[in-house]
């Protein structure tokens, strides 16, 4: 196990101060204080206070995602993380972090900084810096979205399969033949998973790929215009989302060029956000309740403070029928 007295004898320094860097004194530069941090966490160090048994506490970090009050995005979240975490006793921080922090401190050296022994972290994307680092980290870390290697990092995400697989049951199931799917950024890491996914569904629920395109790259709900008239035009009756915001770009799409929904386009979206009962007609879209996340991200990171070798998590997701999906006009 490392002792202050390793550091202090790699830093070339005295294990006072050592001590000072590792416990927020004032009388050492800031620049000593984050080596001295680095180096601990390199070295694998645990604080005395992180090592009692009462001092038990963990984060959920969420990045450009409000989380306080009940109505927000990150809330259930958080309910469901600190529902088990208390359980165990485990004390539940949650912090907003910003892409300066990532740059200003590395995720370990973070963590040690605040005393936490693992972290949930939510609303990170696929170039965020913590991302790399955590393929490498010594803290346990467990991300909701992007799928990230690592030793001591786990990955939770909606299981695409699922997911596509019942989508498809039900719009067969109302005479939909020619189906498209309108993807997200080119460059993320789940985009190549979720279209192979959409077309292994295609061919189970006995469609012709060639009748189910896939929109590449699909980014902001502008780029609608460059689809839908194309699509409706070679006998597309339904369009999936990566994202509810895509699904409204498709509305305004529609209205322009005199298109109903879904009388002649049947639209389904990603997220279930407020959004999807705000517009006219309400959006059926893909829901996963944040709270079952929030529970599935404290129990694997429990596995992973336990040394489990958990790489990955697959959760079922829901699908919230509204009125934007319909019997095909081909049916």
């Amino acid at each position: 196990m490392t002792k202050l007295q390793d550091i202090a004898d790699y830093l070339g320094v005295a294990p006072s101060t050592v001590s000072k860097g590792l416990n927020g004194a004032n009388d050492i530069s800031e620049d000593l204080r984050q080596q001295i941090i680095e180096t601990a966490v390199e070295m694998g160090y645990v604080t005395k206070k992180m090592r009692r048994e009462k001092h038990r506490k963990l984060a959920i970090l969420f990045e450009n995602m409000p989380y306080e009050s009940k109505g927000d995005d990150g809330y259930a979240f958080t309910l469901g993380f600190k529902q088990l975490a208390q359980k165990s006793n485990w004390t539940v921080e949650t912090m907003s972090i910003t892409p300066e922090m990532q740059s200003e401190r590395k995720f370990d050296a973070f963590m040690l900084r605040h005393g936490l022994s693992g972290a949930f972290l939510v609303g990170f994307g696929a170039d965020d810096i913590w991302l790399a680092q955590l393929r490498s980290s010594r803290t346990p870390a467990v991300i909701f979205g992007p799928v990230v290697s690592g030793p001591r990092v786990a990955s939770i995400s909606i299981d695409p399969g699922s997911m596509f697989g019942a989508l498809l049951a039900n719009l067969t199931a109302q005479g939909h033949t020619q189906i498209a799917y309108f993807s997200g950024q080119k460059n993320h890491p789940d985009h190549d998973v979720l279209r192979e996914a959409f077309q292994r569904a295609c061919q189970k629920a006995g469609l012709n790929p060639s009748q189910c395109p896939v929109a590449l790259d699909v980014t902001h709900p502008s780029c609608a215009e460059d689809y839908v008239n194309t699509y409706i035009d070679r006998g597309v009756t339904a369009i999936i989302c990566h994202d509810d915001s895509i699904a409204e770009g498709i509305y305004a799409e529609c209205e322009l060029l005199g298109y109903k929904i879904p009388d002649d386009l049947s639209v389904i979206g990603y997220g279930d956000c407020a959004l999807c009962t705000s517009i006219s007609p309400m959006l059926t879209s893909i829901r996963m309740d944040a709270s079952i996340i929030g529970k599935s991200a404290y129990n694997t990171l429990e596995g992973l403070l336990a040394h489990l070798p958990v790489a990955q998590v697959l959760l079922r997701p829901s699908i919230i029928i509204r009125q934007s999906t319909g019997i095909s006009k081909n049916a």
